[in-house]
Parts: C-alpha cells; sequence; structure tokens
C-alpha cells in the first residue's frame, strides 16, 4: 500500500533540515498542521438481497438432519428454525438460518474450521452450546442447544457445513411463499424507502432476526426510531387465523382469513402467507405472515399488497455457485490481507483484524511514517496524523506486550473539558489503535496540543516519568482498564499524550463478559506508559533523552 502524504509533510521536511514547528522562541505559538482523514481499509460485504434468496431457499430440517444420528426427529417451527430431538439424551439441537452474527462477536471468538467453512464457536461459559457458519459479514447458520448436547452439536454443525460446502442445492425447501425473503416481502407492501426511512431486518427486537425486516425513522426521542411497516414470517396455527381468539378480531385479507390485534398503538395483521387448503390434507400448522403497521387499515393494504404480488411470482431457485453459501475455510487470513479482499467475512483488514471496534474506527493497517525528533514537534504531527503516533509508540508497545502487537490508524471521538460539562458532542479525532492475535489486549493512543487542563475535568494530577498527568482506572474484573493522559510541559500549556489500556478475556473463551479476567495482562501497563512518556515527551534532537 503507498504511503500517504500527509498535510504536514512540508514542515515535517523543514524539521528534519534542522528547524522546528514551533520556530527559535520557545514561547512561540505553533500551529498545528492539518489533520489528515483516515483513509479506512475494509473487505466489502456480500450482496444482501443474494444471501437473502439464498438463506430464504433453505429447509432449516434438511440441515439439522445433514449431521445428526440415527433415529433423530424434526420439528419445523418457522421457515428459518428447526428443532432436531435426539434419540438418546433427548436434548435438541436447533437450527437457526440467519442468525445475527457481528463484526465485534466474531472479534471475541476463535475462527475457526469446521466441516470446510469458517466457524465460531460459543463459549462453553455460556448456557448455550454452539457454533455460527457465517453467511455474510452480519449473519449466519447458527446450530446450538441449552442442553447437555454439545458434542451432537458440533456433528450437527459439521453436517451442516459439509452439506452447504459441497451440495447446498439438496438443502433446498419445497417452493412455497418462504421462498421470498421477509425484506422482499417489505418491498411489495411498501415500496423503495425514502427520505430517512431506513430498512433494518428485525421487527421485534433491537436486533437482527431471521424472518423479520422493518421499515423505520428516525424518532428524535427514545426509542431512537419509529416504526413505519414491519413484516415476519412463522409458523402459526390454523385455527387462530379462522376464529381468533379474544382480543383479536377476524378479516379477510387477499382472500383469505387474517387476525388483527393492536398493541404499543401498532397494528399486528397476522395471515396465512399461502391460501389455506381444506380437507384431510390440511395442516394445523401453517406458514403465517405477520404485517405490523401503525394503523389497522395500513397493515391490511399492505398485506393485501404483499400477499398478491407474492401470490403471482413463480417460485425460483437460487444460485449457490459463486460465491459458495459459506466462507471456504482454506481462503486467506483477514489478518494477513495487505488490502481489501473481494469475498471476507471479516470486515476488517491485516492488523486492524486485531483491533476492536475496528470497522467504527475507521481503521487502516499503520504502514509507517517519519518520527519527529522534538516532542512537541512529534505532539502536533501526531495529532494531525496517527501514523506518526502509532511509528512513535510500536516499539515501546511491543517491547513491553509482546512481538506479535500490531497497530492500525483510526478516529477517536474525544471531548474536551469544556465539551464534556456542556454535554456536547465529542468531535473526532485521530487515534492509534494497538491489538493482537488473542483479542485480550486493546491499547488507545492520541495526541493533542490542547493543554492538560483543557483535555480533563476535575481529576486529581500526579506524577508519570517527571511530567504531569490525569489517570483513571476501572476494576472492572471482566474488563478492566487503565488511562492516563500527560502533558508535555506545564499543565496550562499545549501538548498532552492520552494512553488507553484494557483487557478483556482471550477469543479463545469465546466471549468479552461473564467471568474475570487474567489480570496479569494489564501489569506492564504502568511501566510501559512510563517508558512511552521519557521516549516521546522527553526526547531531544540527535535522539539523546
Amino acid at each position: 500500500m503507498p504511503r500517504r502524504r500527509p498535510a504536514w509533510i512540508p514542515a515535517l521536511l523543514l524539521l528534519l533540515g534542522g528547524c522546528s514547528l514551533l520556530g527559535d522562541d520557545p514561547g512561540e505559538s505553533a500551529a498545528p498542521p492539518s489533520p489528515v482523514t483516515p483513509a479506512a481499509v475494509t473487505s466489502p460485504d456480500r450482496d444482501r438481497d443474494v444471501v437473502s434468496r439464498r438463506l430464504a431457499a433453505l429447509d432449516p430440517c434438511v440441515l439439522a438432519q445433514a449431521g445428526a444420528p440415527e433415529g433423530a426427529t424434526t420439528r419445523a417451527t418457522s421457515p428459518t428454525v428447526c428443532t432436531l430431538r435426539l434419540p438418546t439424551t433427548h436434548a435438541n439441537v436447533r437450527v437457526e438460518i440467519g442468525a445475527g452474527l457481528s463484526q465485534q462477536t466474531r472479534f471475541h471468538r476463535s475462527r475457526q474450521a469446521l466441516g470446510g467453512a469458517v466457524a465460531y464457536a460459543e463459549s462453553p461459559v455460556l448456557e448455550t452450546c454452539g457454533w455460527y457458519l457465517p453467511v455474510d459479514q452480519g449473519r449466519a447458520i447458527h446450530v446450538w442447544t441449552y442442553d447437555d448436547g454439545c458434542a451432537a452439536t458440533r456433528r450437527v454443525a459439521r453436517g451442516v457445513a459439509e452439506l452447504l460446502m459441497a451440495t447446498p442445492e439438496r438443502a433446498l425447501a419445497d417452493p412455497s411463499p418462504a421462498l421470498v425473503p421477509p425484506c422482499e416481502w417489505l418491498r411489495a407492501g411498501h415500496g423503495e424507502p425514502t427520505g430517512d426511512e431506513v430498512v433494518v431486518d428485525y421487527l421485534f427486537g433491537p436486533s437482527a432476526a431471521p424472518g423479520e425486516c422493518s421499515v423505520r425513522r428516525p424518532s428524535g426521542g427514545i426509542p431512537v426510531d419509529t416504526l413505519v411497516l414491519g413484516v415476519a414470517l412463522d409458523h402459526g396455527h390454523r385455527q387462530y387465523l379462522v376464529e381468533p381468539g379474544r382480543g383479536a378480531r377476524a378479516v379477510a385479507v387477499a382472500g383469505r382469513p387474517a387476525a388483527l390485534t393492536t398493541s404499543a398503538g401498532d397494528c399486528d395483521l397476522q395471515v396465512a402467507a399461502a391460501p389455506l387448503t381444506v380437507g384431510p390434507s390440511a395442516h394445523d400448522d401453517v406458514l403465517r405472515l405477520r404485517v405490523v403497521a401503525q394503523t389497522c387499515p395500513e397493515a391490511r393494504r399492505a398485506a393485501t399488497r404483499m400477499l398478491e404480488a407474492v401470490d403471482a411470482r413463480e417460485p425460483a431457485a437460487p444460485d449457490f455457485s459463486d460465491p459458495p453459501l459459506l466462507y471456504p475455510a482454506d481462503g486467506p487470513d483477514p489478518a494477513e490481507a495487505t488490502s481489501a479482499r473481494a469475498d471476507s467475512d471479516v470486515a476488517a483488514v491485516g492488523a486492524c483484524a486485531h483491533v476492536s471496534d475496528a470497522t467504527e474506527r475507521e481503521c487502516a493497517p499503520a504502514t509507517g511514517a517519519e518520527v519527529p525528533e522534538d516532542p512537541a514537534d512529534l505532539l502536533l504531527a501526531a495529532q494531525a496524523d496517527a501514523e506518526v503516533l502509532c511509528a512513535a509508540l510500536l516499539p515501546q508497545v511491543r517491547e513491553h506486550f509482546g512481538d506479535d502487537v500490531v497497530a492500525g490508524t483510526g478516529v477517536l471521538s474525544r471531548a474536551t473539558a469544556a465539551q464534556q460539562v456542556a454535554g456536547e458532542d465529542a468531535p473526532q479525532e485521530p487515534a492509534c489503535y494497538f491489538g493482537e492475535p488473542e483479542h485480550a489486549l486493546h491499547l488507545t493512543a492520541t495526541a493533542s496540543w490542547r493543554s492538560l487542563d483543557e483535555s480533563t475535568v476535575g481529576e486529581a494530577e500526579q506524577e508519570v516519568a517527571g511530567h504531569t498527568a490525569v489517570t483513571t482506572s476501572s476494576t472492572d474484573p471482566e474488563s478492566p482498564s487503565r488511562s492516563w493522559t500527560v502533558a508535555l510541559g506545564d499543565p496550562a500549556e499545549p501538548g498532552v499524550l492520552s494512553l488507553h489500556v484494557q483487557v478483556t478475556q482471550d477469543r479463545s473463551q469465546g466471549l468479552w463478559q461473564g467471568v474475570p479476567v487474567d489480570g496479569s495482562l494489564m501489569e506492564p501497563a504502568e511501566a510501559f506508559v512510563e517508558d512511552a512518556v521519557r521516549d516521546l515527551l522527553d526526547r531531544r534532537p540527535g535522539g539523546q533523552r
């Protein structure tokens, strides 16, 4: 990757020629260089609609049987969920298609191989025992149990992976309206979002849920958004749709019986997704479409448009050939990539794959930079471009925390003391992030040409390596952390170095909260900060300290 040419390079060349950005007069104020906008490096996600159509075409019970022991029985509880009953232990193993699996969850779990596909295992500390097989950067096929069936769960998950990697067409569901993804139902009833509307893959909760989709708009308050229209596909009882219970009203929608209820100001319409059959072959368990809107007339109109559009469609199986539905286990390691990849279940690239919240922090792997010899010039340059701070700190970080620590640049929201008091939003500024392959150590560094007094609010001052500093700490046993804000000189004068160290569970544990962490990981932090302060803030031209 070519090195970026920051806006402060001309000034740096003067510096390296023996001139300081501060001039000859030590009391002369400096003009900070223009900030360099970090260029985030991320691998693009798969086409969401293509993945959704593929997932909707799968039969969860065919997947469950792929690795099931002889004698196991299955029962579908929705188009996306099947429960597998084991014959000996009577434990229930569930296969869920399209479960949410965030980038942060992946960060805190080991990326493994299972059945030829990339997989993430849940922690044995959790109440569940399960495996996630990612299908894009936000969703996965989840195989799990609440019961004592961890060995069986792994066996079923391996069977699912092997089937989908080799012959995914064998897992196709019978033609039905269930083959239409929820967000396509939604578009048929609402059209494309307009203005400030957004489409999200949930309806009844705040995170991704299989079989759900909704259109929302910002509310300007709490909750943060307002439902415009939502849909959910699941299984329901035929009798309830024909003869709704107390509190529900029977209506007809697109020639089939439906039930209307109101709750929390919204109208919930439930209707059979396909025309109901009659006679001995009729099943009590039917595919149900739920449409939620702000008013019942809106729900009925939207449901009618959806059902008429889907009834007119010819079900067609999607193409599973390229790329494969799951991610091959023998693909490149995201942490070893040098640039964005065309098909990766991890959005972060290179060193940023070891940085927590890398996407939100707009992380890009650090590529190196010249480090000014004068402390003030270093802080000025690092405030504008985090590459300078990463290059200056990396040797000390590796000396104290290990040679496998890597660095990435990004942004951090940090408020001044005045902004904190006023409750104003914190502006973003360049930051350097350090991480390592176990994902247990998280170190953040920033430089500022504000004063210590401007940067902190009311905290007691102390001394770090001969410099005035403010320190804070969290003794949370599950995620301890410490922060240092260190002044270059007088606390009222410009120049601050900020360092933050946090420890979490390593990714082999499969979780980042729930049990105490290994506190020894924090032990090198104080010595690291002392050495970093001496190295960066006490340096002199010619490399002397």
